[in-house]
């Protein structure tokens, strides 16, 4: 079947394509009727996630789970507590990862002052994966170095600063979430002072409600 589109519209992304079928799929009916209803927004999608990763913290480490609320700076609005609230549904098809080595953190998670001297938390952080999870479903694992780690930006996010992902990963409304950094045990690390500050940046596609 081929899809044509009027001259001057945009073609559905990757992300938005990604993100219609899995509401197909998954979605809660209320949401499909808004959709077709036009009551949802299809929007593109940036948002930043901070999180401080102590001294010596090999293997697993949760980021972001049921227990995170939203904090200015660190965990984005629409991730309070862990979950996407009703009508709110995003797929995720570019990651970018920035760090600071030895941050001060001054103000919240938003403050940060960079460390002359580097450490071996970059060199970790390299080696290490990303697992996403939604409701104990399907992982989705990342290489962490290939999302491009650097130092840490407070630029928006554009779909050429990131790493494009093999198949956009959709979280859907009103299932936990989960964000966990694997590093292997034997890549240890530490820092002459301060803690090691960790970004996410996620882009892609959502829909939310209208006035939300």
């Amino acid at each position: 079947m081929k899809n044509y589109f009027e001259y001057g519209q945009q073609p559905l992304t990757r992300a938005q394509l990604s993100l219609m079928n899995k509401l197909a799929q998954d979605g809660k009916a209320q949401t499909l009727q808004d959709l077709l209803d036009k009551k949802l927004k299809f929007e593109t999608y940036a948002s930043t996630f901070r999180f401080v990763i102590p001294n010596a913290q090999a293997g697993k480490r949760t980021l972001f789970d049921v227990s995170k609320s939203y904090l200015e700076g660190a965990i984005p609005e629409e991730w309070d507590r862990g979950m996407l609230q009703d009508g709110v549904n995003i797929s995720v098809s570019h990651i970018r990862t920035g760090f600071v080595a030895d941050a001060v953190i001054t103000v919240a998670q938003a403050g940060v002052a960079y460390a002359s001297q580097p450490n071996s938390w970059p060199a970790a952080l390299r080696n290490g994966r990303y697992m996403f999870q939604q409701s104990n479903g399907n992982p989705n694992f990342v290489q962490v170095q290939n999302t491009g780690t650097q130092a840490a930006s407070f630029n928006p996010l554009g779909v050429g600063d990131a790493f494009e992902l093999e198949e956009p990963i959709v979280f859907v409304e009103g299932k936990s979430a989960k964000f966990e950094l694997w590093i292997p045990d034997s890549q240890a690390f530490a820092s002459p002072a301060g803690a090691n500050l960790l970004e996410i940046n996620f882009y892609g596609s959502w829909i939310r409600p209208k006035g939300a």
